[in-house]
């Protein structure tokens, strides 16, 4: 009898984790990605508009549907600035420091 329920709870457990998991793995679709991994449009962006300075993080991000990639950055001159750039390359918003 305690073997039947061991059994029954291992079932139930392993049926109902991947509803728990499920939900908040696509919940979010916003996540850290490096140069490397951009398509090749935006990495031309990127390495045209950062001045030859240094990437301090890039983020893949998903707003209503569209895809966006938002890129900190600081020129070789020590200001800090932001870019986001559409899939294609195109740049949607940018912000640097004076």
């Amino acid at each position: 009898m305690l073997r039947y329920w061991t059994v029954l709870l291992g079932m139930s457990a392993g049926l109902a984790l991947p509803l728990t998991i499920a939900p908040t793995a696509h919940a979010n679709d916003d996540y850290k990605v490096t140069l490397e991994q951009l398509p090749e449009p935006v990495r031309e962006t990127v390495l045209r508009e950062t001045y030859g300075g240094q990437i301090r993080e890039i983020e893949h991000k998903t707003d209503d549907g569209r895809v966006k990639y938002e890129v900190e950055f600081t020129t070789p001159d020590g200001r800090k600035g932001e870019l986001k750039i559409a899939p294609d390359g195109r740049i949607l918003e940018r912000d640097l420091d004076d």
